[in-house]
Parts: structure tokens; C-alpha cells; sequence
């Protein structure tokens, strides 16, 4: 929101809550596009989605996993039944839709 506030191009976007946000987040970004946990770390769970029954698919699969992990020590890892937080609790689930766009890459650290 700040680059394209700024006037910077940014890819299409939008946040989904929950499943009855996938249509209406579909029709905003189009396809293909890339979901996303709002609080992953690196290329967790990020899917790249090619139309309406990819992304339905693709966001159960992903809630479903995101239910499987806790927080232990600050780290996101399967739940082994040793402890932690889970990982909804601490995060949430809410994903974000982008529009996916090909080419190179350029990362500024």
C-alpha cells in the first residue's frame, strides 16, 4: 500500500480472512497469481495459483498445514506434540493474493 501510494507500480493485491473472501480476491488480482500466509518466513507456504479451483485447493491445503505447526522458541515447526503455541493462535491465517509476475528478481538488502 505504501509504494502505490508513493506511486510506485505494485502487483495487484488483496488480503483473504477466510474462504469466502477466495472469490472476491480472485476477481480483484486475477490469475496467475502467488498465495501467501500473511506472516510466513521466506518461500513458506507461498503457492503459485492458476485459476479459481487452483486457488480453493491451493488455500486448503496451506490453512490445513498452517494448523499443523506451533511456535516454539520463536521458530514455526510441525507440531511433534512437544510443546509450543499454535501457530494460528500466534499468526493467524490470513493469506495474501498478488498477482504473479514473471521475470527477473532484483532484492535490495
Amino acid at each position: 500500500a505504501c509504494l502505490a501510494a508513493a506511486g510506485l507500480p505494485t502487483p495487484p493485491n488483496c488480503i483473504i480472512h477466510g474462504p469466502g473472501d477466495l472469490m472476491g480476491a480472485a476477481q480483484q488480482v486475477g490469475f496467475p497469481a502467488v498465495l501467501k500466509p500473511v506472516s510466513g518466513a521466506a518461500s513458506l507456504g507461498v503457492k503459485k495459483v492458476i485459476d479459481m479451483d487452483d486457488l480453493r485447493a491451493t488455500y486448503e491445503e496451506l490453512d490445513k498445514e498452517l494448523r499443523t505447526l506451533v511456535v516454539t522458541s520463536g521458530a514455526l515447526v510441525k507440531d511433534e506434540g512437544k510443546g509450543g503455541s499454535s501457530a494460528i493462535s500466534v499468526i493467524g491465517a490470513t493469506f495474501l493474493l498478488e498477482r504473479y509476475l514473471d521475470g527477473q528478481e532484483v532484492d535490495v538488502d
